[in-house]
């Protein structure tokens, strides 16, 4: 079981240097409680390649969003999840 929000948290802290010189302010909103059953250096793969690209997309200052909070599968609502979503204010592709 891996805390998602100590790995967004180290994440961050990781790309903080690429985030700040590309002017992506991370601003996170963590419920500290969601765990999930995966593997920690995938995860962190997957959140280092989104704000890569969120870094890399544009030259003007924006924000990015990481909310994590409890959810449930969207097929079975009566199994337990966890929902991370990123959001930037960039403009997109």
């Amino acid at each position: 079981m891996v805390k998602v929000g100590e790995v967004i948290v180290s994440t961050l802290r990781l790309l903080a240097p690429k985030l700040s010189i590309a002017a992506v302010d991370p601003v996170t909103d963590l419920s500290e409680n969601c765990e999930l059953w995966c593997s920690l250096g995938e995860l962190q793969q997957i959140l280092t390649n989104i704000l890569n690209n969120a870094a890399e997309a544009s030259s003007q200052r924006r924000k990015a969003t990481i909310r994590v909070r409890e959810s449930f599968d969207w097929t079975n609502p009566a199994t337990p999840g966890v929902r991370i979503t990123l959001a930037d204010t960039g403009l997109g592709m």
